[in-house]
Parts: structure tokens; sequence; C-alpha cells
């Protein structure tokens, strides 16, 4: 894990999967928002949600693949910029593509996304921000377990 691909792929696989607890727990347990964001994935994926339980694991491997990718582009970018205040930077990328989502999705008229309803909106922001610190948390692991990343 020395490279700043495999480091940024599984970094942000393990934060999808602590993030994907979360949001699994608020919509089933806490009944706290309309929508998964495995939901996001299949309506992306499939133009509707999911309908069996192999479509929702197919979507949940989606959302764990787009994770990936944005672990990877999070870690490049931290070759650029100072490492020191992680959490802020990480929580604010992660914000940041919560936002960025939010606003394509509007942009490009997605069916099923135009309209959102607070409490959904709420707990998508709170997902984004535990997975932009758990990025911030897995990176500085991945750090001190296998050493800073250079070029």
């Amino acid at each position: 894990m020395k490279d700043f691909f495999t480091r940024g792929l599984v970094i942000g696989i393990l934060t999808a999967i602590v993030e994907s607890c979360y949001t699994l727990t608020a919509y089933y347990v806490f009944r706290f928002g309309a929508l998964r964001y495995l939901d996001y994935a299949a309506i992306m994926i499939y133009g509707q949600k999911s309908g069996t339980l192999i479509q929702s694991v197919f979507a949940q491997l989606g959302y764990f693949f787009f994770s990936a990718f944005l672990g990877i582009v999070f870690v490049y970018l931290l070759h650029y910029i100072k490492r020191d205040n992680m959490y802020l930077k990480s929580w604010f990328y992660g914000v940041l593509v919560w936002f960025a989502v939010y606003s394509l999705t509007m942009l490009y008229k997605v069916p099923l996304l135009l309209k959102i309803d607070f409490e959904t909106s709420l707990n998508n922001f709170i997902a984004s921000s535990i997975w932009g610190l758990g990025l911030g948390f897995f990176y500085q692991l991945m750090d001190k377990k296998f050493g800073s990343l250079k070029n």
C-alpha cells in the first residue's frame, strides 16, 4: 500500500463501509431519511430504486466503486496540499462531494432525485460528513501503518 492509487482505493472502500453502516441504521432502525446511498446508486444504474436483494447488493457495490474512485482522487489531491488539519480537509471534501452530487442530479434532472425532503438531505449531509471524516481517519491510519506516501 505504498502507492497513491491502491491506498486511495482501499481508503474509499473502508470509508464507504463505515458510512453505509450509518445510513442503513438511520434508514432501517430510526426511519431517518427516505433514500439510502444505495438507492442513489440504483437510480443511477437502473433508473429506479432497486426492487430485489440482488439489485440492492449490486447497487451497493456500485456505491463502493464510486467511493473508491473518490478515495483515489482524495489521496492524489493530498499530494499537492499540506496534510495538517486532515479532518477539516477530509470533512470539507466529503461535504463538497455531497453538494456536487446533489447539484448534478438537479442540473441533469435525474428522475426520483429531483425532490429530496429535508430529512433525507440532512441524513445525507451527516453521512457525507462521516464519509469525509472517515477518509481522514483511514488516511492517517494507513500513514502510521505503512508510512507516508511519496512520489
